[in-house]
């Protein structure tokens, strides 16, 4: 059994059922793995504030024209150069080391 299966097989509410006049949008019904995994890899789950996880990149919309000027897309910075605050600023659920 999975962690998604498990919590909503216990009656647990997901982020969204806890919250569902913000999220009518999604399934309120039972958890997703996605939720889980995000969750999961959230670093501010260590109690500690990271900053410069995404950048953003000016991108040629046509290489062959210029003139079309650029869009901006968003993308995720390496791990390592992930910038966390030196102390936590919240109670933490999960260690630095587990996570």
């Amino acid at each position: 059994m999975d962690i998604a299966e498990d919590l909503t097989l216990q009656g647990i509410l997901s982020p969204s059922a806890s919250d569902p006049e913000r999220n009518k949008h999604r399934d309120q019904q039972a958890w997703s793995k996605y939720a889980v995994r995000v969750i999961l890899t959230n670093p501010r789950y260590t109690g500690h504030q990271v900053w410069n996880k995404q950048r953003k990149d000016e991108v040629l919309l046509d290489i062959e024209n210029v003139a079309l000027g650029t869009t901006t897309k968003q993308r995720w910075n390496a791990k390592n150069q992930w910038i966390w605050s030196e102390y936590p600023v919240h109670d933490a659920i999960v260690s630095v080391e587990e996570y």
